[in-house]
């Protein structure tokens, strides 16, 4: 039997992050065979996919490498004397320019994105566990455990 992709979903959602990363503190490292069944319920919201302008992050070194490749030693080393002047000035007179390239490419950069999904509720039982790992190999501790904290 194979899960369905809500029922895949469900089961991704099913622990926090938080709650992973707390089990994976208390466990030793090894090699494990777990086997268990266990009952989950997920409430689950999925929203709707939603268009995205994502923001390209150019890389400052490859602008500058870019716009440096075009001009002569000499001008090159005039140009960082001028950046290390700390002029707000010309900061301020080239600003208009960049911004108005870069919305030019984020216009390129729109993309559908898949709604958001938020888990309201979330109840995972243990039913039934073997292989658990012994005490001088891990420290025990069942799912029950790492709900206690309310999570």
């Amino acid at each position: 039997m194979t899960l369905t992709p809500l029922q895949t979903l469900a089961l991704a959602k099913a622990l926090t992050e938080a709650t992973a990363k707390k089990a994976r503190e208390q466990i030793a490292p090894g090699s494990y065979t777990v086997t268990f069944r266990a009952d989950v319920s997920v409430q689950m919201n999925v929203g709707q996919d939603y268009d995205q302008e994502i923001v390209a992050k150019a890389d400052p070194w490859k602008l500058l490498a870019a716009a440096l490749s075009h001009l002569n030693g000499v001008t090159v080393a005039s140009l960082v004397r001028e950046a290390l002047s700390d002029d707000d000035a010309l900061t301020e007179s080239i600003k208009a320019d960049v911004e108005a390239a870069m919305a030019e490419i984020t216009a390129k950069t729109k993309t559908t994105c898949k709604g958001k999904v938020t888990v309201p509720r979330r109840i995972v039982e243990v039913v039934e566990a073997d292989g658990v790992p012994s005490p001088e190999k891990a420290p025990a501790s069942g799912l029950a455990l790492l709900f206690e904290d309310g999570e």
